[in-house]
């Protein structure tokens, strides 16, 4: 439940007791590790999350948990793309597999999952177009699965302050806060900075 509503510091405690608790190689702590490494990379522990996915992803190799093997692999290339942005390629093949293999296995919000990683990838090199593409179908697939966490997931690119033109701001916002299914300040905020760049005061303000 910590996990659930974002307070990672309760989370990460309560999830590394729970790993000393399983055998290493019961399916179920793969979920665990999953889990422990998002929350400690979220609290900025990045060598410590980098181990434990690491060992995850290893794990899962051994005993053939192929779809959590792709959840830690993703998790694991995300936060080395975030130490070195070298990384992209590498990310992205990463992406690409992943996508491709969990769709196959009908793993719809680990579809999701990977083509956010591109997205981030993208955006990592600038290019704010086929990141919020990839967003996109990201949240697309999300709402196929009916996965709450991975909706909330989907990035605010500051595309107010970026190259994007305002009218393309102006539906991507729009887009998202259609779909949200909880309260967006920040996505209200950049509404209504993107209405006044346009000249329709009277909205910004509504």
């Amino acid at each position: 439940r910590a996990f659930d509503r974002e307070d990672m510091s309760t989370a990460s405690g309560l999830l590394s007791r729970a790993a000393v608790l399983l055998d290493e190689e019961e399916a179920v702590r793969l979920g665990v590790t999953w889990r422990l490494g998002i929350a400690l990379f979220e609290l900025g522990e990045l060598t410590e999350a980098e181990r434990v996915l690491e060992r995850g992803t290893g794990v899962a190799d051994r005993i053939g948990a192929t779809t959590s093997g792709w959840w830690l692999r993703m998790e694991l290339a995300e936060l080395r793309s975030w130490r070195d942005l070298s990384q992209y390629v590498e990310v992205m093949e990463i992406g690409r597999r992943a996508a491709t293999e969990l769709e196959a296995g009908g793993d719809m919000a680990g579809v999701a999952r990977a083509y956010r990683l591109m997205g981030h990838a993208y955006a990592s090199r600038g290019e704010l177009e086929k990141a919020i593409e990839h967003f996109e179908t990201a949240r697309v697939y999300a709402e196929k699965a009916e996965d709450e966490r991975e909706l909330s997931q989907t990035p605010n690119l500051g595309v107010v302050h970026s190259p994007v033109p305002a009218p393309r701001c102006l539906e991507l916002i729009q887009s998202n806060l259609g779909r949200a299914r909880r309260p967006d300040p920040d996505g209200l905020a950049g509404l209504g900075f993107v209405l006044t760049m346009l000249g329709r005061q009277d909205e910004a303000e509504a």
